[in-house]
């Protein structure tokens, strides 16, 4: 009875998160036109924020319970299937067109925040003033998004008036669809964690192996099922920036909010966990400069390193 109950709760999932990704990129992306915000910046914050919600709730939960290793394991293991998996799958499905400013400004400052993580994460522990550290750090790159945005807004009744109007009567249903679609994600990447935590005990796995892939597989369905779904209806700036973003926002965010709730000894976490959350964050910047797109071959070499990480990280 119990298996039934967790394939049903992982069934239930799926199609909540399909829902909800689709309210959550609909909704942002037309918010985005009613108010003149770029695309990518509505997928580095709102998307981002919103789709990583369920990694931060599992990490804070975690971290209370005194589960550190499941609520870090958690945000490594969601870096690197963001990039390696998530990316990989958006891209096979359709190559992914990257903006100039991602390239100059986002992707480094990615690759700046998970050095900061590696370094406070080295010796294997956590203390509070590691989390201060990183939560300054978002809130440095909050400060950043936020003046981009004033810099960088235009006048959204400049091009077609009749048409920005008509939409901003129905901003509020905009804003309703984003937070029915972030309700949604929240829901099915909760039940999908209890079905899926529940059968890799019974597979006798490790806390730290299943913060590492059934639960980052489980909190970053969100970031999969909103950039595949913008991918396909040509929303590359949100696709690539929800990735982008989400990192930020687990390094920074979620890490340093955990580190500051329970300061403790990291267990579990090794060499080869930090070696491919570096080297995914780095390899973002070649592939997005080679022709300004990531290709389908390009994406499937990227599922080719995440089926190599989980061969590595599996108990053998």
């Amino acid at each position: 009875m119990s298996l039934l109950i967790d394939i049903l709760f992982i069934v239930s999932s799926l199609v909540l998160l399909y829902f909800g990704s689709v309210w959550l990129v609909s909704g942002s992306s037309k918010l985005a036109g009613v108010y003149g915000i770029p695309p990518m910046i509505i997928g580095l914050t709102i998307v981002a924020f919103g789709t990583s919600s369920p990694e931060l709730v599992v990490s804070v939960q975690a971290s209370a319970s005194g589960q550190t290793g499941l609520a870090i394991g958690n945000v490594i293991g969601s870096n690197i299937l963001n990039v390696l998996l998530i990316l990989g799958v958006t891209a096979v499905v359709r190559p992914i067109l990257v903006a100039k400013r991602i390239i100059r400004s986002d992707i480094p400052l990615l690759i700046s925040a998970t050095a900061l993580g590696i370094f406070v994460l080295w010796d294997s522990t956590l203390t509070f003033w590691d989390g201060i550290i990183l939560i300054g750090g978002m809130l440095g790159y909050s400060a950043y998004v936020f003046f981009t945005v004033r810099h960088n807004k235009r006048n959204p009744l400049a091009d077609a008036p009749e048409k920005i109007v008509a939409s901003r009567k129905n901003k509020w249903l905009y804003l309703v669809m984003i937070v029915v679609g972030l309700a949604l994600l929240i829901g099915g990447s909760r039940l999908l964690v209890i079905g899926g935590v529940d059968l890799a005990r019974m597979w006798g796995v490790s806390e730290t192996i299943i913060g590492l892939t059934v639960v980052s597989i489980g909190t970053s369905l969100p970031e999969l099922a909103a950039s595949v779904i913008a991918a396909i209806k040509g929303e590359s700036d949100i696709a690539i920036g929800n990735i982008v973003g989400s990192n930020l926002f687990n390094l920074l965010a979620i890490a340093g909010t955990a580190a500051i709730i329970h300061p403790s000894a990291i267990e579990g976490i090794g060499i080869t966990d930090m070696v491919f959350l570096g080297g995914s964050a780095l390899l973002l910047f070649p592939l997005a400069l080679s022709s300004l797109k990531i290709k389908r071959i390009e994406g499937a070499l990227l599922l080719g390193f995440y089926a190599l990480y989980l061969f590595l990280i599996w108990p053998k």
